[in-house]
């Protein structure tokens, strides 16, 4: 017997009128683009591999993942600095070890004063390497949720791969 062909590749999906993406979130003033588009991609790789499309916490990156975090290990999951920035290769990492908060269990608070995990200082945006002003201190000022007991978490990475973009 002949094998019938399989259909060629549509040559463009659009994902949004698919339901694979959660609208747009707004991040203020805080330099946590990181953890938004880390959590963007995978709220969409989620939906399309599930049908289900779940808004995941951007937050729960900057509280957990961030330099003083009880869950954060700089030497596996590398930069991490809640407002003043982070790397989203790393931050895959950090969820394939840790898994993903919805938004609902961890809400986005672009401020640092409510305890969020970061550093109690009256602007968010402090210097991750102790280099600026304001310098950020070793360990948050006040206790948060980040440990395995309170976490939530509701999706994890199983793997990613960096692809060659020289295409």
């Amino acid at each position: 017997p002949v094998a019938a062909a399989a259909a060629p590749a549509p040559a463009a999906i659009d994902w949004v009128s698919a339901g694979k993406v959660t609208p747009i979130k707004d991040q203020g003033h805080c330099g946590a683009c990181w953890s938004f588009a880390t959590a963007a991609a995978v709220e969409s790789s989620f939906a399309i591999a599930s049908d289900t499309l779940e808004s995941l916490s951007p937050q729960d990156l900057i509280s957990c993942m961030s330099k003083g975090s009880p869950l954060n290990n700089a030497s596996e999951d590398g930069f991490a600095c809640g407002c003043s920035g982070g790397d989203p290769d790393a931050a895959f990492r950090w969820i394939r070890r840790n898994g993903l908060e919805t938004w609902q269990h961890r809400p986005y608070t672009p401020s640092t004063q409510s305890c969020d995990g970061m550093y109690n200082l009256s602007r968010a945006n402090c210097n991750c390497d102790e280099q600026g002003t304001p310098a950020c201190p070793a360990t948050p000022a006040c206790p948060d949720a980040c440990s395995a007991t309170e976490r939530r978490p509701a999706v994890t990475v199983e793997g990613y791969e960096r692809l060659d973009t020289s295409h």
